[in-house]
């Protein structure tokens, strides 16, 4: 596109003002990292992420707080407390809860004993469990056991509790009190749909 001689628009009343545009002599009379550029021979890269994040010494600053926290939630994450699994005495438990074709199963596992108690007596565990709506409102309430007692005993071997009740298609979650040598723990877990 020729721009020389070209006129701009103007009114009627006033003269016709020409655009004068040379680009060469514009170039000529820019400094030396301009002419360099335009000509091809300064090398241009392209800054990258990481480049920019640790350009200054406040970027940097930001970049290691932000790497720090991102290490600390996935530390979390993995290794933090799980409300469907505690540790009580020595004793591992974990809570799990699936609905199967309408009837929601609860299984509580009540591990080996880590911590080397002397649990040889036996020690009576009883659970009760708490069936939750979404709002976290008790729907139901049960306990492992037929019986009138509600108490299971444990010798420090691994037992696996389970109980199974119609799902209602409103529960949604299970929550488990766990009452063993005058301590009680809350484990709840969501009910998976299988």
């Amino acid at each position: 596109m020729d721009l020389n001689n070209l006129e701009e628009g103007h009114e009627d009343s006033q003269d016709v003002m020409h655009f004068h545009y040379n680009r060469a002599e514009r170039i000529s009379r820019a400094p030396q990292n301009v002419q360099d550029y335009y000509s091809g021979k300064m090398k241009v890269n392209a800054p990258g992420l990481f480049k920019s994040l640790v350009s200054t010494k406040s970027n940097r600053f930001i970049f290691m707080a932000l790497v720090v926290f991102v290490a600390v939630v996935f530390i979390q994450g993995f290794f933090g407390n799980k409300p469907y699994r505690k540790n009580v005495e020595g004793i591992p438990m974990e809570l799990k809860a699936s609905d199967i074709s309408g009837e929601v199963i609860v299984s509580l596992v009540l591990g080996e004993n880590i911590k080397k108690y002397d649990y040889s007596e036996g020690i009576n565990v009883s659970a009760v469990i708490e069936y939750l709506d979404e709002q976290n409102n008790v729907v139901l309430s049960d306990n492992f056991t037929t019986e009138d007692s509600v108490e299971i005993p444990y010798s420090g071997e691994k037992i696996t509790l389970r109980t199974k009740t119609e799902g209602y298609d409103i529960i949604k979650r299970v929550r488990v009190i766990v009452a063993l040598k005058e301590k009680k723990v809350d484990l709840t877990a969501v009910v998976e749909q299988r």
